[in-house]
């Protein structure tokens, strides 16, 4: 199983947060003069990293690689293969990364240049630069001492959805959370597990082995799960550990946060997971 820490990224979290849009909106409204960034147009917005260029060297996007800015100055997104959060300060055309952090997944190696080259350029001060119909920006961090900056062209995700609601959805765990550790699931148990909170207060999926339901009390930015009821069938290696960490997330009172298409837990011992949705 490979260990994953959670590392700076604050820049990160500013993507994540535009992705997305707390205040419910899609980023479909506009106002302000044209090419002026603002508030309406930056916040609320899922935008798709398209590129970034450092030291003359331009790097192509992966697929997953977005970023969404929240009210509040909370950074979001995605780097290509990591998470990432960030604490944010936005004033005028200037984004200040003020702190950071971000899951560490083992990632094939050219996903890891791109995040590398990613974070660097959302690092410090960054300048943000809207093109005239407002469906482009370009973020450039310029670089100081040993940082040689970098710029990060973003296009607007006009088919990106809202955040998903926790009920309803089916969430697919993808990393085992320990303390402050992450680590990827054990190879041939990837999309194994799945849980749905249901609306009629029940939390139901599958384990690292066993199909599994239990009673389910919200509460803020809390759950509370009950009793856990399970199938009986006996579980093996790598299976059997996805299983016994996730019996021990859901009991009792559990803290979750959704971000955009991600899901995380922590129950309060520490033992937590992070899942995602389609």
């Amino acid at each position: 199983m490979r260990r994953l820490l959670y590392i700076p990224a604050t820049v990160l979290t500013l993507l994540a947060t535009a992705a997305c849009g707390s205040d419910g909106t899609d980023g479909s409204g506009d106002s302000g003069a044209p090419g002026q960034p603002d508030e309406v147009t930056i916040q609320g917005v899922h935008w798709k990293v398209d590129s970034v260029t450092v030291d003359g060297a331009t790097l192509p996007a992966p697929s997953s690689a977005n970023l969404v800015l929240r009210k509040g100055d909370r950074l979001e997104g995605n780097y290509g293969c990591n998470n990432f959060g960030a604490d944010v300060e936005l004033t005028g055309d200037t984004l200040v990364v003020k702190g950071s952090e971000a899951t560490a997944k083992g990632c094939a190696a050219d996903v890891s240049r791109f995040e590398a080259a990613m974070q660097s350029t959302l690092a410090d001060r960054v300048s943000i630069e809207m093109s005239a119909d407002r469906k482009k920006a370009t973020l450039t961090q310029r670089g100081a001492g040993a940082n040689k900056g970098g710029t990060l062209v973003l296009s607007r995700d006009a088919g990106a959805t809202k955040i998903l609601p926790l009920t309803g959805t089916t969430w697919t765990v993808n990393s085992l959370v320990t303390g402050e550790t992450a680590a990827s699931l054990p190879t041939g148990t990837e999309g194994v597990a799945q849980l749905v909170f249901t609306k009629d207060g029940t939390v139901r999926g599958k384990l690292g082995c066993n199909s599994f339901s239990a009673p389910v009390t919200l509460s803020g930015a809390t759950v509370n799960i009950g009793r856990v009821a399970s199938t009986k069938m006996l579980c093996e290696g790598d299976r059997n550990k996805v299983e016994q960490h996730l019996l021990k997330v859901l009991t009792g009172q559990v803290s979750y946060e959704v971000r955009s298409h991600g899901l995380t837990l922590r129950g309060p011992d520490g033992a937590g997971l992070t899942a995602a949705a389609p």
